[in-house]
């Protein structure tokens, strides 16, 4: 080889070697810099040992500045005893807190205890969106980051994560002893650093907004195992849009129930923890909450202020009120001055204020120029409104509810029962009517009877096809229509269904307790759904005091019906008050010897929750069968499936009736329809014999032909 070649290669070998040196000299700078160094000693092992089992203790010593900041409540105190309980055991605890009771804080500092003594190996964390969940991940991380207290009795967990220096893209690099800590530290997942004998190494916790569960969740640790989620804290899982939604709440129902609940497969059910408040009544909390819907869940609910003062509405809402709101608008200082004169009102008077009243939370952290847990609470009712104090501060917007509506179908309305069995007509009764509420899978009837002054009540009422279990919902009926008629489309089905319900209706039969015997005055069946197949199926029955009906849904902001054009030449019949028209039978909708009624369902819907619940005693009153033992819960909760809120424009107010989220109202409908038919066969309300005026004769009508006039028939002579 000649000189100049050698000297090329010996340039190339140093080249070569000054090469390898440089990148071992940085390979050994960066392990130094990406190792973590020695861990910190644990300052207190014996406390660290105590709050291994003992999560109240853990929140009080290790968050001086949140949960253990101030002496907390029975609520609370109960709320991190079924916390804990659910960590170490199985169980899927539901705690409905008022808003401002920690729960949220709660949750997150319960979850750091349940990953650093690694109970839990694969803990998500729920929130009403990805957005909350995030944020509710971002606390934990800042408490992993900056409490000191943590810090000093795990430093396996938090030295390390310290070591980030806040840039999650150092975690794949960070190290121990020469060992890759594996940090996952992003938005929506955290792994801890996987250190040696540590409890904690390699504990995962994931985010997710309720409605993008994920499936088929695992995770792969170095040591080859590949835990899956198990155990799942949903804080307050729904927002205020779809608190109010039935279809949002039974969407997130779903997500909880067929996809974080089954996230653990068949070896171990998933553990879970519910910290939330109900925000309407029905919504997601109050359906979970329901032994009767869902019975895998255990729930305690926590009010503000658990027993009200005696004297609430004279000295709260009225005297303690007034001086609160009274003040010049254009004193700057107004509200101040009358807050701090009502709180002087308050202390001065503050035994009788105070009689029969309990709180939960004495300690709670008052506004300023606030005396006590008490007035606090009473503040916000007063200054609020009872919507947002009965929802936020109690649990139990139901209340709200009842404050705006007059009248309020409740729990206690299956107690009022007659004593009579089952499809027994009162004594007293002269008609007896059905009304049946019509779907592709089920029928559902009512059947009741009342007097020529409309007292009376339900008689009975069922399903068809029949259901063998007690309590179901629409779309989980067993047995079906087309399960009754196999072969039939679903058509035929829902025809064959009315033709053989309204025939079994008819055929009763309807005794008095005296062995009278009372036919069907009238049946009502709903052609909203199917008009084509209840028309058929009526047509072929060829009954006519059997008519199809329909609703409308008149409000304050559209034309009553006494502007109507309710002339002869237009409508058959018009009742029950010709001044004051509530329903009425269209010419133009008679076809083939079939009627339709259209009634105004607002008004029908306020007369029938008008007749359950104003006193036994008085005309008009309303029972339920049974001799006050038989259980018309699931019927009762159809009945409390709407609620009425006053529509008020242009000084017309009309109560409109709208769903309560979570519930069904089908029966609700059906005794609707009931107290139609019943005011088509003559009977009269209580109120309208006081508010009707003198009637006029009506001038003598011109005589028709019968194929052309159908009230020729003698159900039309005695329902007039």
């Amino acid at each position: 080889m000649d000189p100049l070649a050698k000297a090329r290669a010996r340039r190339a070998e140093y080249a070569e070697r000054e090469r390898q040196r440089v990148a071992k000299t940085k390979r050994a700078a960066s392990a130094a810099a990406n190792d973590i160094g020695e861990l910190p000693e644990v300052a207190d092992p014996v406390l660290k040992e105590r709050c291994r089992l003992d999560l109240a203790l853990f929140l009080k010593e290790l968050f001086p500045h949140t949960t253990g900041s101030g002496p907390l409540g029975p609520p609370q105190m109960e709320a991190i005893k079924r916390f804990e309980y659910a960590v170490l055991n199985f169980a899927r605890n539901l705690t409905a807190l008022p808003r401002g009771y920690v729960k949220s804080t709660i949750s997150e500092n319960s979850l750091i205890w349940a990953k650093c003594y690694g109970h839990r190996r694969f803990p998500l964390f729920v929130g009403a969106t990805q957005e909350l969940a995030d944020d509710g991940l971002r606390n934990i991380k800042t408490e992993y980051e900056t409490n000191d207290h943590l810090l000093s009795l795990f430093p396996e967990v938090c030295y390390p994560i310290r070591k980030l220096e806040g840039k999650p893209e150092r975690a794949k690099n960070l190290t121990y002893r020469g060992e890759r800590l594996r940090i996952v530290w992003v938005n929506d997942s955290i792994v801890l650093p996987w250190i040696g004998e540590s409890a904690a190494k390699g504990v995962i916790c994931e985010s997710y907004g309720i409605t993008s569960p994920p499936r088929g969740k695992r995770y792969r640790l170095p040591d080859g195992s590949q835990p899956r989620p198990d155990f799942c804290v949903f804080d307050d899982p729904q927002t205020d849009e779809s608190a109010e939604s039935d279809t949002m709440t039974r969407k997130r129902i779903k997500f909880i129930k067929k996809g974080y609940l089954r996230m653990g497969g068949h070896g171990r059910k998933m553990s879970a923890v519910m910290n939330a408040t109900q925000l309407e009544d029905g919504d997601l909390v109050d359906q979970m909450s329901d032994r009767k819907l869902h019975k895998d869940w255990s729930t305690v609910r926590t009010q503000m202020v658990t027993k009200m003062p005696t004297h609430l509405e004279e000295w709260w809402l009225t005297k303690y009120a007034d001086i609160r709101h009274d003040y010049d608008d254009s004193d700057i200082e107004g509200q101040a001055k009358a807050a701090a004169k009502s709180t002087e009102f308050y202390i001065a008077n503050w035994e009788i204020m105070n009689e029969g009243a309990e709180v939960s939370w004495p300690d709670i952290p008052l506004e300023e120029g606030e005396y006590d847990a008490l007035q606090h609470a009473m503040n916000i009712l007063v200054d609020e409104g009872p919507e947002v104090f009965y929802a936020e501060c109690q649990n139990d917007p139901r209340k709200a509810v009842a404050s705006q509506s007059v009248i309020q179908i409740t729990d206690d309305t299956a107690k009022r029962q007659s004593g009579l069995s089952r499809g027994i007509v009162p004594d007293r009764a002269s008609d007896v009517v059905f009304g049946i509420d019509v779907h592709d899978n089920v029928l559902y009837w009512t059947v009741a009877a009342a007097s020529q002054s409309f007292t009376g009540g339900v008689i009975d009422y069922g399903t068809w096809p029949e259901q063998p279990n007690e309590w179901f919902t629409l779309r989980n009926a067993r047995v079906t229509l087309r399960d009754q008629y196999p072969g039939a489309t679903l058509e035929d089905a829902i025809q064959h269904g009315i033709e053989e319900l309204v025939a079994n209706l008819c055929a009763g039969p309807w005794m008095t307790s005296g062995g009278q015997s009372l036919p069907i005055g009238c049946g009502l069946v709903d052609a909203g759904h199917k008009p084509d197949e209840v028309h058929n199926a009526l047509r072929h029955l060829g009954l006519s005091h059997v008519l199809s009906s329909k609703g409308l849904g008149i409000t304050a902001s559209r034309k009553p019906m006494e502007e109507y054009d309710l002339s002869e030449d237009r409508v058959f019949r018009v009742g029950p008050d010709l001044k004051r028209p509530r329903w009425y039978l269209p010419r133009d909708k008679f076809v083939d010897g079939v009627y339709r009624v259209h009634f105004d369902t607002n008004w029908a819907k306020n007369q029938l929750a008008a007749r359950l619940t104003q006193p036994l005693s008085a005309d008009g009153a309303w029972e339920y069968f049974g001799n006050g033992e038989f259980d018309h819960g699931h019927y009762n909760r159809h009945m409390q499936g709407e609620r009425s809120k006053l529509h008020e424009v242009e000084g017309r107010k009309v109560d409109v009736w709208g769903p309560v989220a979570g519930y069904e109202n089908h029966w609700f409908d059906t005794a609707v329809m009931c107290v139609i038919a019943l005011s088509m066969c003559g009977c009269v309300l209580p109120i309208q014999k006081q508010s009707e005026p003198p009637k006029k004769p009506r001038p003598p009508r011109k005589k028709r032909q019968r194929d052309e006039d159908p009230d020729a028939g003698d159900f039309w002579i005695t329902a007039r």
